[in-house]
């Protein structure tokens, strides 16, 4: 079977680079054939070079994802948007049919995505998908998600962005908060994490903690490694969950 011709458009060089490793390490007979931080350049490549597979960022200073995507009547490759939406946008990708992958890019999914792409060949945009795609994503960008936390006077709604990070104590889990004070809930780590972080981007370093990568500052690998958040918290990187945490930077 002959490889799959990929290439990768993100603004951000560290987005590419990761994202370049994560496909090598696939083992998935997938070939970058470039990778493109000005999408301009990036149009002009694809309207030369036949491809199966484009990975998009939506989300780019000079020309966006969707801009990239009008440059065709009919794209005539696969698109897989790999985007740092939260889960406030990943119905929008279900009900418009796209395939998309949460930064940081987790490999197990990405191995799934070609196996679907080698098992369906599906090669080509609809633009309606498109345009119902869009349409999603801007109705979504205008209401933030809020996700329910249950406390015992009921719930309380947290727009997902303030929150840092969750540390699991037992049967409960402290919530942290941006400005805010910490929200205690009657839940363990895990079904905080598979109930109401299902697909959110939140990266689970440590049995007993989940953090935002957006408020991730810094790792020390001294003394075993740990991560540095954005509120002076020092978060333990756990042993088994090093490797995979590194990977996603890399």
């Amino acid at each position: 079977m002959k490889k799959i011709k990929a290439v990768i458009v993100d603004d951000e060089q560290h987005a590419l680079d990761a994202l370049d490793i994560q496909i090598a390490r696939c083992n998935a007979d997938v070939e970058v054939l470039a990778k493109f931080s000005n999408p301009e350049e990036a149009v002009r490549y694809l309207k030369n070079n036949e491809i199966d597979i484009l990975f998009l960022d939506i989300e780019m200073p000079r020309m966006n994802g969707f801009q990239l995507l009008a440059q065709w009547e009919q794209p005539p490759f696969e698109v897989i948007f790999t985007t740092a939406y939260d889960q406030f946008a990943v119905d929008a990708f279900r009900v418009s049919a796209f395939d998309y992958l949460l930064k940081p890019v987790d490999r197990e999914l990405l191995t799934k995505v070609f196996r679907n792409f080698k098992k369906n060949q599906n090669k080509g945009v609809s633009l309606e998908q498109l345009a119902l795609l869009k349409e999603l994503i801007n109705k979504q960008e205008k209401s933030p998600i809020k996700i329910p936390l249950p406390v015992s006077e009921g719930l309380i709604f947290i727009e997902q962005k303030d929150i840092i990070r969750c540390e699991g104590d037992a049967g409960y889990t402290y919530i942290y908060l941006n400005n805010e004070k910490p929200i205690l809930l009657s839940k363990t780590l895990k079904d905080v994490e598979e109930q109401l972080f299902k697909d959110s981007g939140f990266i689970r370093v440590h049995q007993s903690h989940l953090i935002n990568p957006q408020y991730l500052k810094k790792y020390i690998k001294s003394e075993g490694g740990y991560l540095i958040m954005t509120d002076g918290k020092q978060i333990p990187l756990s042993r088994k969950k090093k490797e995979d945490f590194l990977d996603l930077f890399r």
